[in-house]
């Protein structure tokens, strides 16, 4: 199979899956019924007068009235047609909790979460996989145990603890203060206080990263044509290199799911942590706040986001290994 045929069944396989997934999202929220009616009843429970049958005919027009607002009076099939073209036109309704709409909140939300989730992940990454590769090729001198203990001590404090002590120790040096965010332009301040959560969600990619690149290279480290390399004098830089090109398969497929999974609860408990107003922070006041929109808004980031990382996996896996493509 071409790579072009290969990469075109990948699209479509991931477009099934996002709106696969974004159903059953719809019909476990849709089926068992807004939450929010409760809510609506109780307030108009408070605020009804009169006899008891005025109270009660008060109260089922205020809640057939949100229902009506809200389309849920329609039949579920209407519905479900209703949103899945909203939802493809990126049309996620009005958010309850925030001021806006569901995209315009995941847009303002959404740069806070990158500046130190990107970063984090990709330092943690090299780091993770250089340390996790030299401690293969230092095989049991101290240099390499000791780089393995201190990757696993490091990535064993709970991510929550971290954060706090961060705070502490050195927050004030980060700019980490009681002013807030400010929408607009971010002055240098705020660049710099992203490094404290970077500096978090490192430690959990770094670790994962090790782990996955220093079992690949101790499965390697004996095959004939590293024996070769070293033998015609490559220092371990070069030695390295040719470990983790036929690594690079295995390696991209063991992390990619690992990280992917770390990342979701890293996003939550570093944002609540350090108070930043990112897209973890958003689902975890939309869940509080039983903002319906808002929470399948959320969500649908964390499945693209997810579905997105694994169309890119098998895509590179087809480039980097080209039997791949052969077997179909």
């Amino acid at each position: 199979m071409s790579l072009r045929r290969r990469v075109l069944r990948r699209t479509a396989f991931a477009v099934l899956t996002v709106y696969l997934v974004c159903s059953v999202s719809f019909l476990l929220v849709a089926v068992p019924g807004d939450p929010n009616t409760a809510s609506v009843r109780q307030a108009a429970a408070m605020a009804a007068t009169g006899n008891e049958s005025e109270r009660a005919g008060y109260i089922e027009s205020q809640v057939e009235a949100y229902r009506a607002a809200n389309n849920l009076d329609e039949p579920l099939h209407r519905r479900y047609l209703r949103w899945l073209v909203a939802v493809s036109t990126l049309n996620w309704g009005e958010a309850r909790s925030v001021p806006g709409s569901v995209t315009d909140a995941i847009a303002r939300a959404a740069p806070y979460t990158l500046a130190y989730l990107v970063p984090g992940f990709l330092v943690g990454a090299t780091l993770g996989v250089a340390s996790g590769v030299g401690s293969a090729l230092a095989g049991r001198r101290p240099v390499g145990r000791l780089a393995s203990t201190a990757t696993y001590l490091l990535a064993g404090v709970p991510n929550f603890y971290l954060a706090a002590v961060l705070l502490v120790l050195v927050g004030s040096a980060f700019g980490w203060d009681a002013t807030g965010w400010e929408r607009g332009p971010w002055p240098v301040k705020y660049w710099l206080r992203m490094a404290l959560p970077a500096a978090v969600t490192a430690t959990g990619t770094l670790a994962a990263a090790h782990r996955h690149a220093r079992a690949n290279a101790l499965a390697r480290r004996t095959e004939d044509y590293v024996a070769h390399v070293v033998a015609t004098g490559a220092g371990p830089v070069d030695t390295a290199r040719h470990l983790l090109r036929p690594a690079a398969v295995p390696l991209l497929t063991l992390l990619y799911g690992d990280l992917l999974a770390a990342l979701v609860v890293t996003v939550y408990v570093v944002e609540y942590a350090f108070g930043i107003p990112g897209i973890g922070a958003l689902s975890y006041g939309a869940i509080r706040a039983r903002d319906v929109p808002l929470v399948l808004g959320t969500t649908f980031v964390v499945v693209l986001v997810g579905v997105a990382g694994s169309w890119a996996q098998d895509v590179l896996h087809a480039v980097l290994d080209p039997r791949v493509r052969e077997d179909g």
